[in-house]
């Protein structure tokens, strides 16, 4: 459910509470000349007719029987069967609301006492009850039955709209507040408990937010680890400076979270299926459509240009995107990758890849048929523009394109209803041909235990790190991070291309095969550091480095490195 949703449910919560206060001021004012006939005038009688009004409302809210049907002198007889009609009418509905605001009380007392009944257990507090967050707390509840589930922020339905995801929440046994994630109190949850915070809102500056104000008040409890999910500048900022104390603080990327699954699963297949070299060449080629230049896309682009830094396989993306401002928001976000100098180049102990932009173009036209058919053979073609219908609309449209053109490449797109995923699996026309669509990103398999909590690829990338770094920094600044993540998936790659001597220990590997490695290595990181916006410092100095300004000095061939950084790239590369 998205952050509207949710604001939208608060708003109805505090209209019920103002038609609440309404309806009681209504019955004060309608009794007054009622009780005012009775005691008379004077400023005693007139007391008394107000505090009898007020005692009156309340007893109509009360369930309580209330006799006011006897005409008064204060009211003219004609209107008097409208103005005690419309008396009976509010009194009529008074006790609901009552019985309303009485069952919404027992529902927090019952949370109340489930919150108490976790003392206990492992905890896990999802920052709101949507798709998302119900989806991995489901399968959290399945490997840990005996754990505490609690959404935060849930509306109850006394309050407005009942949230769609309340009745998977109740078969969870969760524990549902009312109360943001922040105001909820677990300092005394059992100090040998682990608590795991989900800022997992549609609002990533709320989930930033919510993430700094978490760190501040659990920071010296141990056993607490804090996943806050947000693509925000800001949020990396926020990882890398605050002081986090014991908590593991992590951010969740989640687009890039579902790339990094995809080609550490299943990227081999782009080694796999490739074009025939071209003429007076020896290199595969690795042909790659990019068809959305959003989030997801560009993520992917990225990712492709160190990822299939493979020596014997050459690589090249052309990239659609309907905006004109496409290739433009790329290059200021990778300048160097980008550039006339590296894109399109080929220079030894260099990363190579070829990178073309059609921006402004739009999947249904006539100007993308052309392209597309005019494009060397591609291998695979990956779909992300948004919408899962435009995805799933453009995917048959591509199928139909390389068709015509005998080409078989491998159609990926971006689908997050898991409905439409099974849908389009096995999808045929009505002369049974196979579209072969396949397809990532849909929220059950982002938001898993496995995924977000227990990755296998943050394991084998902390290994990695290990080798060179302590494990904080591994966790607190996003470049070692995601560097440390892209080096396991790519080695993974190299393992399956052959291409890591992994069958030859470490000793026993010839100076050559050391250096061939390294290069490779050295060809992968450039084209890594540069996907994440750094340049050349202009000098192979160290001193040069300077992070804030993202510029490294070893951003050059591997021939100009120092022999120490050769050595470091010959020795992480290796299979040790």
């Amino acid at each position: 459910m998205c952050v509207c949703a949710f604001s939208k449910e608060k708003k109805l919560s505090s209209a019920i509470k103002i038609l609440f206060l309404g309806f009681f001021l209504a019955q004060v004012v309608m009794f007054f000349p009622i009780q005012l006939d009775k005691y008379g005038k004077g400023g005693a009688a007139v007391l008394k007719s107000i505090l009898m009004s007020i005692n009156r409302a309340m007893r109509s809210f009360a369930l309580t029987d209330i006799d006011f049907i006897n005409p008064t002198h204060s009211i003219n007889p004609s209107a008097y069967n409208f103005y005690s009609l419309f008396l009976m009418v509010i009194c009529f509905v008074c006790p609901f609301l009552s019985l309303g605001y009485i069952l919404s009380l027992f529902s927090k007392v019952r949370a109340s006492t489930k919150l108490a009944l976790s003392y206990g257990k492992d905890v896990y507090v999802f920052s709101q009850l949507n798709e998302e967050s119900i989806t991995f707390a489901s399968d959290i509840s399945q490997n840990h039955p005996k754990a505490g589930i609690i959404f935060c922020d849930v509306i109850d339905s006394s309050g407005g709209e009942s949230n769609p995801f309340s009745d998977r929440a109740e078969q969870l046994n969760a524990t549902c507040l009312n109360k943001p994630i922040t105001a909820v109190n677990f300092k005394l949850h059992s100090k040998k408990r682990r608590v795991y915070f989900f800022c997992i809102s549609g609002n990533e500056q709320a989930n930033t937010n919510d993430a700094l104000e978490l760190i501040g008040k659990y920071k010296n409890r141990r056993h607490t680890r804090l996943y806050f999910f947000s693509t925000l500048l800001e949020s990396q900022l926020v990882l890398a400076n605050c002081d986090s104390g014991y908590i593991r603080v992590r951010r969740v990327d989640k687009a890039r979270t579902f790339i990094n699954r995809f080609l550490y699963d299943n990227g081999q297949m782009l080694f796999e299926h490739t074009a025939p070299p071209e003429k007076g060449e020896s290199e595969k080629r690795i042909s790659v459509l990019i068809l959305g230049l959003g989030k997801c896309g560009g993520e992917m682009l990225k990712a492709l240009s160190w990822y299939c830094q493979m020596d014997g396989y050459r690589l090249s993306i052309d990239a659609v995107d309907i905006s004109p401002f496409a290739e433009d928001k790329l290059r200021a976000e990778c300048p160097e990758l980008l550039d006339s100098e590296h894109n399109g180049v080929r220079a030894a102990g260099e990363a190579e890849y070829y990178i073309s932009f059609h921006s402004g173009v739009d999947f249904r036209s006539t100007e993308f048929e052309k392209i597309v058919s005019g494009l060397p053979e591609t291998t695979f073609a990956f779909v992300a523009l948004g919408k899962d219908s435009d995805n799933i609309e453009a995917c048959v449209k591509l199928r139909g394109i390389f068709e015509r053109a005998k080409a078989r490449p491998d159609i990926c797109a971006v689908l997050r209803n898991s409905d439409k995923k099974q849908a389009v699996r096995g999808v045929r026309n009505f002369k049974g041909q196979e579209y072969n669509i396949d397809s990532i990103g849909d929220i059950p398999s982002v938001f898993t235990e496995k995924e977000i909590i227990h990755s296998e690829i943050e394991e084998e990338a902390l290994k990695l790190h290990l080798e060179w770094g302590v494990e904080e920094v591994f966790w607190r600044y996003e470049y070692n991070h995601r560097a440390s993540i892209a080096r396991a998936i790519h080695r993974r790659a190299r393992i399956a291309c052959g291409q890591l001597n992994s069958d030859v220990p470490y000793d026993r590997q010839t100076p050559e095969e050391r250096e061939k490695s390294g290069i490779l290595e050295h060809k992968r990181w450039n084209a890594f550091t540069r996907a994440a916006g750094y340049r050349y410092s202009g000098s192979t100095d160290k001193s040069s480095r300077n992070d804030l300004g993202l510029i490294h000095n070893d951003l050059v061939s591997y021939n100009l490195l120092s022999d120490r950084t050769k050595k470091k790239d010959r020795d992480i590369s290796v299979n040790k």
